[in-house]
């Protein structure tokens, strides 16, 4: 028997849905075209649903920002690529925009060569 999927999600958890995350994939890559940056960086699960598919088809490196008090089994805040010069940070945007600030804090004390130049 086939098994067919029924996604449950909340309002940014649009993007489990397969198709949904393609097209998303698809529009950032074409938005980001033209700009010239190494990495992507990203926090949560947003990010993490976008982030790394997106860095893979581009061909971009990723810096990844762990959220605040996460249980996390790692001892670091950030984790990627520290040689990055740019990065573009991806994110939902769903809130108060704390999130990308966040990132861009925590990268600013990963790297201090890393120049954000912009978000999607």
């Amino acid at each position: 028997m086939k098994h067919t999927p029924q996604y449950v999600h909340d309002y940014y958890f649009t993007n489990i849905n397969p198709e949904t995350l393609k097209k998303r994939i698809k529009n950032a890559q074409l938005i980001l075209k033209g700009l010239k940056f190494d990495a992507i960086a990203f926090s949560g699960m947003s990010g993490a649903l976008l982030g790394p598919p997106l860095a893979l088809k581009m061909g971009k490196s990723l810096i990844m920002v762990r959220k605040p008090h996460s249980g996390s089994h790692s001892r670091k805040r950030v984790e990627g690529d520290m040689a990055a010069h740019t990065y573009i940070i991806v994110d939902d945007f769903q809130d108060t925009g704390k999130t990308a600030r966040y990132i861009k804090e925590s990268v600013a004390e990963f790297s201090s060569e890393a120049k954000l130049l912009g978000s999607i």
